[in-house]
């Protein structure tokens, strides 16, 4: 078989065009092309319109790390998270990377559960001197990140309020989420409520069981039984099923830490104890992830707004980046409404 005969699949593939090749092709000098793919650099718009076609036509994919060697500066934000799992984060991730691409910046990702891995990952970032670094963590393994005196001014910090009175931060009034899901649930007759913990050294966990005991407490009722697990997970929440069905009679409503463990408490008293809810008991979570509102959960959840505490994330790092960064502070974002759905309802048990 000769060349002429062989597949397209098997042609070896076309090599990557690069800003080299795009330079010589336009007849401008490497570093006029790479200004064209930046924001707010120095170039007319007519060129930046004709670097931005021929680019198009030769198939050419703008390299972050080679526009950095040009520019002396790099174009990427660095993320380090742990619970790299969990929903919610996705989500937030998902909506931060849009905004970042529309200023032509790169998102690179490090997920770590420990301090030692939160360390290593932060050690990595840096390498690539990142315009800024942002960490998503509860926990409190994350609070050693801020002492680090390389990374220090460039840190933002999300969903954790370290011991450091310095750091630069956004997080949800966690407290507040937790009164508002005890007004709900109060509201509704139940009077015997739970919560469930996913046992972890998580602020936004301890923070939302403060908000929901204290308010139980200021409207005369026994503080809330607790219920812990070993997790942000779906399975922890299933795991947990047994021990509130354990205390089913003493139960009128539960109030889990995050959506992802009341999605797994519902299903594992439904389909292993065939416990009806809410008919049976209310089920409510917090933060209303996408799979809340599926057909098949119908949670009854505290809506988080995610517009608003990325748009606070993006103000700041964009303060970093251009060199202006914030007096330290951690901006807290009232929780949103709470989404009624299938599993809470009145209660018929009194």
């Amino acid at each position: 078989m000769n060349g002429k005969d062989r597949s397209e699949k098997d042609r070896p593939p076309h090599p990557r065009v690069t800003l080299k090749d795009l330079a010589e092709d336009l007849g401008m000098s490497v570093s006029t092309v790479s200004r064209a793919f930046q924001k707010g650099s120095p170039i007319s718009d007519r060129a930046r319109e004709i670097v931005l076609t021929r680019a198009a036509e030769m198939d050419y994919k703008a390299n972050p790390f080679a526009r950095s060697l040009v520019g002396k500066k790099s174009r990427i934000v660095g993320v380090l998270v742990s619970r790299i799992s969990s929903p919610f984060y996705y989500e937030i991730l998902n909506r931060i990377a849009e905004h970042l691409r529309e200023d032509n910046l790169t998102l690179m990702l490090v997920a770590g559960e420990h301090v030692h891995e939160l360390q290593e990952g932060l050690n990595m970032l840096m390498a690539y001197d990142p315009l800024a670094v942002l960490v998503i963590s509860s926990f409190s393994d994350a609070d050693s990140i801020a002492l680090s005196p390389t990374a220090r001014n460039k840190l933002l910090y999300f969903n954790r309020v370290p011991a450091d009175s310095l750091v630069l931060g956004v997080a949800y009034d966690n407290r507040a989420a937790g009164a508002r899901m005890a007004d709900y649930l109060i509201g509704l007759g139940h009077r015997r409520l739970a919560y469930l913990s996913s046992g972890m050294d998580s602020s936004t966990d301890h923070e939302r069981h403060q908000g929901f005991s204290a308010r139980c407490a200021e409207t005369g009722l026994n503080q809330p039984l607790l219920f812990g697990t070993k997790g942000f997970t779906y399975e922890a929440g299933m795991a947990a099923a047994a021990d509130v069905v354990a205390r089913l009679d003493d139960l009128d409503a539960v109030f889990c830490a995050a959506d992802i463990l009341a999605l797994g408490l519902m299903d594992g008293m439904r389909h292993h104890f065939h416990v009806s809810v809410p008919e049976d008991i209310s089920i409510a979570g917090c933060d209303d992830i996408a799979m809340a509102g599926w057909p098949s959960h119908s949670l009854t959840t505290l809506r988080m707004p995610r517009d608003t505490i990325v748009r606070e994330l993006i103000r700041l790092f964009r303060s970093i980046i251009d060199d202006h960064r914030p007096s330290p502070e951690i901006i807290r974002v009232a929780p949103g409404d709470v989404v009624v759905r299938n599993s809470t309802g009145h209660n018929v048990r009194q």
